[in-house]
Parts: structure tokens; C-alpha cells; sequence
């Protein structure tokens, strides 16, 4: 009877032992263990992430670093569809390993580690033709109206940096969008990657200015677990040294419009200069 009892305490213990290790297992190390990189993607997000409906599968920007990072692991790569909140909760959560791209923010960084910027962008506005000039000064008048959306970091910086004009947030990017069109806003400020997906979508919309004085650059990341060893986020800092230093991310960006059908040449040189 002892015996059994000991040999079941055993049992158990190395049960929890086998729990303890599965768990506590370093992120790179199950990575190649497993053979699998899972992504949470920001599904739709242009030039990210974009559906090709014909083929039931994902592209652009985001996909060709991915499937990059996969290929110098050497492992498959599995595709989690999410947005801004539940890619977030995918990395918390350990259903993904990483997430991108993300603006840091204090919010953020409590429930997830970010890496090394894989790019900077500025803010921007898109507009008709009616809105001229390029700072925050020249949007800073009563008779001008600015879009926004609600709770988004470009509705703080307008009310920050042009606090004289008519701004107005609205619930989502679509309605801030619809009210640029329509005449109910004469610009809409957004972050540079939204602005130039604007640009591309919406002809009407067809000027995109980097608003300068102050020039703000916006670091965006890409999101791992907060407990992950420092070897992976060593591991992806060292791909984004690389990638950036060679401007590869700025050509799977630049190919990445392209697949919405924004040419090289109509990116601006001050937007394409920040990629």
C-alpha cells in the first residue's frame, strides 16, 4: 500500500515536473520544437494585410515578413485573424507568438513586450483639393474642419497642435472617411500607413500631406509575450536590424500598395523616406 502510494506521489510529481517544464518552455525553443510561427495578423489592415478572395488567402506587407521570418526559422507558418484588441490577447494569452504591427503604449505594455521598431510613420492628413500647406499651423485656423476618430491618437494631436480648427471625432475610420467626402470635413488626419490606404481607396481623397512643425514619428512594432525569453525577442530584433538596414521592409511596404493599387510614384518622397 505504501508503495503504491509512493509510486503514485511520484506519479504526480513528475506529471508536474512535465507541466512545469511544457510551460515554462522558452518561446524560440518551442518554436523549432514544434515546427510552427504563429501570427495573429491584423486581418484587412492594408498594406499588411490584405485577403485575396480568389484565392482564400492572405498578402501583402505583413505576410511577406512573416512568411521571411518563417523561412529563416525554418518552420510553418500559421495565420490567426485578429484586429488591434484580440491580436493583443492572442500574444497575452500564448495563441500567438507575435503581432504586428502595434504603436507602443503604456496600456499595451502591461499585457504584452514589444520589440525593436520595424518602422516610424508620421501623421498625416488626406484631403481634396480645397486644403493646402503641410504643418499643424496651417490646419490651425476656425474655418478649418478636421475628421478624426474617436480615441485614436491623431484626435489628441490635432487637439494638441491645431486647437483653433473644427475638429470632430467620429466613431469609426469609415464615417471619418464618409464626412471627407462629403464636404463635412475638409481633412482627415490619421496615421501615415491609414492615410496612404485612404489615398488609395478613395480617389476623391487624392492628397496625402506629412504635417510637419513638429514632425512626429510613430514607432510601430511588433507585439510577443511578456514572459517570452529574451532570446526570441533577440532573435526578431536582429531580422528587423537587418531588414530595416537593407530597406527591405520598405520594399514589402511599397509592394504591399501596390497590392491596393497605390503606384511607387504616388507616394510621396517625405512618406517613403520615414518607411
Amino acid at each position: 500500500m505504501l508503495k503504491m502510494l509512493a509510486f503514485g506521489g511520484a506519479a504526480a510529481l513528475a506529471s508536474t515536473a512535465k507541466a512545469q517544464t511544457a510551460t515554462n518552455e522558452a518561446t524560440l525553443q518551442r518554436i523549432r520544437r514544434t515546427g510552427e510561427l504563429r501570427v495573429s495578423i491584423l486581418a484587412g489592415e492594408a498594406p499588411f494585410y490584405i485577403k485575396n478572395l480568389a484565392a482564400g488567402t492572405w498578402e501583402g506587407a505583413g505576410m511577406l515578413m512573416a512568411e521571411d521570418i518563417a523561412k529563416v526559422l525554418d518552420v510553418r507558418l500559421t495565420i490567426l485573424e485578429g484586429n488591434t484588441s484580440s491580436s493583443i490577447a492572442d500574444v497575452q494569452t500564448d495563441k500567438a507568438d507575435l503581432a504586428f504591427p502595434f504603436n507602443q503604449s503604456p496600456q499595451r505594455a502591461l499585457a504584452v513586450r514589444f520589440t525593436d521598431p520595424i518602422y516610424t510613420q508620421g501623421i498625416v492628413y488626406v484631403s481634396g483639393t480645397n486644403v493646402t500647406g503641410a504643418t499643424w499651423d496651417d490646419l490651425n485656423k476656425p474655418e478649418i474642419k478636421i475628421a478624426t476618430v474617436i480615441g485614436g491618437l491623431a484626435d489628441t494631436l490635432c487637439r494638441r497642435y491645431s486647437p483653433n480648427a473644427q475638429t470632430t471625432a467620429y466613431k469609426t475610420r469609415d464615417d471619418a472617411i464618409v464626412a471627407a467626402q462629403a464636404g463635412r470635413a475638409d481633412a482627415f488626419v490619421v496615421a501615415m500607413m491609414q492615410g496612404m490606404g485612404v489615398r488609395a481607396k478613395f480617389p476623391a481623397l487624392s492628397r496625402i500631406t506629412l504635417l510637419e512643425q513638429p514632425r512626429l514619428n510613430l514607432e510601430s512594432c511588433m507585439a510577443i509575450p511578456r514572459d517570452a525569453d529574451y532570446e526570441w525577442r533577440d532573435f526578431l530584433n536582429a531580422w528587423i536590424k537587418s531588414a530595416r538596414g537593407s530597406r527591405q521592409t520598405t520594399e514589402w511596404i511599397l509592394q504591399g500598395f501596390e497590392k491596393i493599387g497605390l503606384e511607387r510614384k504616388d507616394i510621396p518622397d517625405d512618406v517613403q523616406a520615414q518607411l
